[in-house]
């Protein structure tokens, strides 16, 4: 492949990548109009009903227009919307640079445009007391970390060579549920810091 052909396709798969993170945004943006997170719900018996009540939303939703993947993935889009209002989203820097840092309370002080997720982590590990004894609220910073690092985890023994099929199925379902498990508790506990 000559150089020509190949700084093509370098910039066809740019522009695939700026679509792939609209596409993200749109349907983050998209769900939490079908199935909103309310922050402020009546009473702690209300917190249960309306959680419920948005994931049915949404799962039906998903149902009803035949999508086929995931429904962490979109729920996940879903709450990224919701942590990144339109107007304080950082132009030049990925969905996925904003993703890594959505539960982080200075997120809109440290993610800068053309930062890479690389670049985003670094920023959000150096900030002053990042590494000291933290707050309730970074206790759930973490546990959503540990949520994407074992959706991480599962796409990686998925695509281990050296695990049998069987194996690979288990380990990947289990880092699955864990992730997901992990994530509803995140949002549970969102909710909850709203109201206080």
């Amino acid at each position: 492949m000559n150089r020509e052909v190949y700084s093509r396709l370098v910039e066809q798969g740019k522009r695939l990548i700026t679509k792939e993170f609209a596409l993200q945004w749109e349907w983050g943006d998209l769900a939490l109009r079908v199935a909103p997170i309310v922050s402020k719900p009546t009473s702690q018996k209300g917190i249960a009903n309306v959680k419920l009540d948005s994931t049915l939303s949404l799962e039906r939703w998903l149902l009803d227009i035949g999508y086929e993947g995931a429904f962490r993935t979109i729920r996940e889009y879903r709450s990224t919307s919701f942590a990144w209002p339109k107007d304080k989203r950082v132009k030049g820097a990925s969905w996925k640079a904003h993703n890594i840092i959505v539960s982080d309370r200075k997120r809109f002080e440290i993610l800068k445009p053309g930062m890479t997720v690389n670049d985003t982590l670094i920023a959000a590990s150096r900030r002053p007391n990042a590494n000291q004894q933290g707050t309730h609220d970074e206790a759930w910073e973490y546990i959503n970390g540990a949520a994407r690092l074992l959706k991480r985890a599962a796409v990686v023994i998925r695509n281990d060579p050296d695990l049998d099929g069987k194996t690979l199925r288990k380990i990947s379902e289990s880092c699955g549920k864990v992730a997901d498990g992990l994530d509803l508790v995140y949002e549970a506990a969102q909710i909850e810091v709203s109201i206080d």
